[in-house]
């Protein structure tokens, strides 16, 4: 796994590409002030991930069937908002 250190103004300012970076390539960065180590930005691995932490890819439509919908509750909404019946 690559490690990089970098500044925090650095980090603020490449955020978004740091993200893509860790999560795409698994790089790792510490991120200093003043010249202090204050923390990593890691990829999320099975032993530092919360333990409700679920996969999105793992099932696309877990997260909706949580709230009490079905596929088909959200392709029957889709359509009532374009004013068709299936």
């Amino acid at each position: 796994m690559i490690t990089k250190t970098i500044s925090a103004m650095e980090a603020r300012k490449r955020f978004g590409e740091i993200m893509n970076r860790v999560a795409l390539r698994g790089e790792r960065y510490i991120v200093k002030r003043a010249g202090k180590s204050l923390v990593t930005i890691s990829p999320i691995t099975k032993e530092t991930r919360p333990l409700n932490w679920k996969d999105p890819f793992e099932n696309p439509f877990a997260t909706f069937t949580e709230w009490g919908e079905t596929a088909d509750d959200i392709f029957d909404n889709l359509l009532k908002r374009r004013g068709k019946k299936r």
